[in-house]
């Protein structure tokens, strides 16, 4: 089931964090206090949306995600700072269902629109680019990546 994620969450949701920031290539030093705090605010705040996908009262998955005006209109976008299901085979779909609450969400909202960002490589990137695909999203550029580190 999904639900709104709680307090109690906040360190299954870091845990979640740093796995699916394991698979992504950014280069950035995790930071447990600062990745606390953020995830709390989402938790705590109503124009926020946080919330887990909990198999059997273990959570599999999360969407932490919001909305902002878009830099040239008053127009409003919804966008995810993170959206991470475990690769747990009970944990199956549960994606889908987290993205159609964010989407049911953003739209109650005023959202007129939704960027959703995919920094992962591999088999869960072409999954997730399907779903997405599927729910009638389009592909629109791409990202790149260059660490400024020696």
């Amino acid at each position: 089931m999904i639900r709104e994620a709680d307090y109690t969450d906040i360190d299954r949701i870091f845990e979640l964090g740093i796995e699916a920031q394991s698979k992504a290539a950014a280069p950035f030093q995790v930071e447990p206090i600062r990745a606390r705090k953020t995830i709390a605010q989402f938790v705590q705040s109503p124009a926020r949306f946080a919330w887990v996908l909990d198999v059997k009262e273990v959570i599999q998955g999360v969407l932490l995600g919001g909305i902002e005006p878009v830099w040239y209109s008053a127009d409003k976008q919804a966008s995810d700072l993170l959206f991470y299901v475990t690769d747990n085979p009970c944990a199956t779909g549960g994606g889908r269902m987290l993205l159609k609450k964010f989407m049911a969400w953003s739209k109650d909202r005023g959202a007129k629109g939704m960027m959703m960002a995919v920094s992962m490589g591999g088999p869960s990137t072409q999954n997730t680019d399907k779903m997405y695909r599927k729910l009638g999203f389009e592909t629109i550029g791409s990202m790149h990546l260059l660490s400024l580190e020696d």
